[in-house]
């Protein structure tokens, strides 16, 4: 058996399309919710309702059932209108808030069966009508074999003051659209440093498409984080420092090294046409990867951002590492890769190739991103 589409479950339910989809209107008004993911228990009670599945958008969980009880269906995309509120952690400062929004609804196929006879239609694969009736179970019983097939993780419920909130694990996103959502996704914009510039011969073409992202993120409240890569002072430098900037600079005594990118000098600085404004963070590092050392991920998770955008210098020198570190750390990348400029080209396209393998992350340009969400209606 398996979940079907409101527009699946009316077609197998009346050959009339408007009396089928009154009953099944009528019945998910009565219906029982299954955590997103959980497949129900067979009903071993007839008087088992309907039992549906309510899947919110990604970092986001239902709030009550009162739009289940009164249901407004959309069903060309399987939708109901539901109130929702952000994902937040236990303790968070702040509560979410509720609102309006819509969450994809679908039907356990075999309730259509027991619940309706099982149409001519249905390609001879649901039940006979009471087929599961006859053990003589309770309703209560029932009950207690679908908490046990759903299990805490899928569905549960929190209660926070007066209200009730039902939690179902949210829907894993697919595609852009899905994922690039500014409530719940911030760009990372990785040393576009002044310094770092200067030394490579396509920096106008890459800070171009650096600020043509940041104009989209910008204009869609997108939470934005600038990362500059710090060097130490020799003093301050230990063995790893050391050896790293020998390798870098190609020398082979500690002597001859000159740090590049000291804090207060030209070279340190963004590149002024970024124009950071004072609502946006900017955050120093050592580290290859923009989440050792740095506040990052603790202002990603306090904010309840799930996915990042990253683009900026260098594709296989920094941005491959923080793309790791941040699937590592349950975030999702999103890979903005004609925005991300290479140190060394072949390596860069390594890195990429790898990223793709490797499948943690989602790959996208600034043309598809722009296109993705202009098409998505304004929150």
């Amino acid at each position: 058996m398996s979940w079907l589409s409101l527009t699946q479950a009316t077609t197998i339910l009346d050959h009339d399309l408007q009396r089928g989809r009154k009953s099944l209107e009528r019945a998910i008004s009565k219906a029982w919710m299954v955590g997103a993911g959980g497949s129900p228990a067979p009903a071993i009670d007839a008087n088992v309702p309907l039992r549906v599945q309510v899947t919110p958008s990604p970092g986001w969980r239902l709030v009550g059932r009162d739009w289940l009880d009164h249901p407004v269906l959309h069903w060309e995309t399987s939708e109901i209108e539901c109130l929702c509120a952000m994902w937040r952690p236990p303790g968070a400062s702040q509560p979410a808030t509720s609102s309006q929004s819509r969450a994809r609804i679908e039907i356990w196929r075999d309730d259509i069966a027991r619940l309706w006879g099982g149409p001519e239609n249905s390609g001879g694969d649901l039940q006979p009508p009471g087929a599961d009736s006859a053990s003589g179970h309770s309703m209560e019983e029932e009950q207690q074999a679908g908490a046990m097939s759903t299990g805490d993780s899928d569905l549960g419920l929190d209660v926070a003051g007066d209200e009730i909130l039902v939690t179902t694990t949210v829907q894993v996103p697919k595609s852009l659209k899905e994922i690039v959502k500014p409530e719940a996704c911030a760009l990372v914009v990785y040393d576009m440093q002044v310094g770092i510039l200067s030394q490579l011969p396509h920096s106008a073409e890459v800070l171009a498409k650096v600020l043509d992202v940041l104009n989209i993120a910008r204009q869609h409240g997108f939470r934005i984080f600038f990362l500059r890569h710090m060097s130490l002072p020799t003093k301050l430098a230990g063995v790893f420092q050391l050896r790293q900037a020998m390798a870098w600079q190609g020398v082979d005594k500690q002597e001859a090294i000159s740090p590049w990118f000291l804090r207060g000098t030209p070279g340190f600085e963004l590149a002024p046409e970024l124009d950071v404004r004072a609502d946006e963070a900017i955050f120093d590092k050592i580290s290859m990867s923009a989440f050792e050392g740095t506040p990052l991920a603790m202002a990603l998770r306090d904010c309840g951002v799930i996915s990042f955008m990253i683009c900026g210098i260098a594709t296989e020198i920094g941005i491959d590492p923080t793309v790791r570190h941040g699937a590592d750390l349950g975030l999702i990348p999103i890979v903005i890769e004609d925005a991300c400029g290479p140190g060394d080209r072949s390596a860069a396209e390594r890195s990429i190739e790898n990223i793709r393998f490797m499948g943690d992350a989602f790959v996208t340009n600034v043309e598809e991103l722009r296109n993705t969400l202009d098409s998505m209606p304004a929150n």
